[in-house]
């Protein structure tokens, strides 16, 4: 399971480094590629949470690794429809880096063996985080191409 992570954080990053690319030299080969990457690395981290949340037994959310993982996907998940919906290939360059930085502190700080506290066990927690962590996702979005 640890080396789907391993693939969507060096997806990630290469994504990363193609769309900063496409940013300072404008070719949109770059930023093609990067979005191709990405799209591959959020296929890639669909699969590491499914098959997370089927070994575990519920919607990864209960610690911190498995939050910031959770939270890149809804970052990747936005990147990915505002790109197909408006074009903005700067994006990229701007909203990636948190991407990877979230995945790779996912990776860092993960831990195999955890228990669920019995204030999480509710099934109201899983539905009032995906949302919540959609909505900061959108936020962030929309914070970044406000600067932009």
């Amino acid at each position: 399971m640890g080396s789907l992570l391993n693939v969507t954080i060096v997806l990630y990053s290469l994504g990363l480094l193609h769309s900063i690319f496409g940013f300072y030299r404008k070719r949109q080969a770059f930023v093609r590629i990067a979005l191709g990457m990405v799209a591959c690395g959020f296929l890639c981290h669909t699969a590491f949470l499914v098959s997370l949340g089927v070994s575990r037994g519920h919607f990864p959310v209960t610690n911190l690794p498995e939050s910031l993982s959770f939270f890149a996907w809804c970052i990747s998940l936005t990147f990915i429809a505002a790109n197909l919906r408006y074009r903005l290939y700067v994006l990229g360059a701007f909203v990636l880096p948190l991407v990877s930085l979230l995945t790779i502190g996912s990776q860092v700080l993960w831990e195999e063996n955890h228990a669920i506290p019995p204030s999480l066990r509710s099934g109201w927690v899983y539905f009032h985080s995906r949302i919540a962590y959609l909505a900061y996702a959108a936020f962030f979005l929309t914070f970044v191409c406000a600067i932009l």
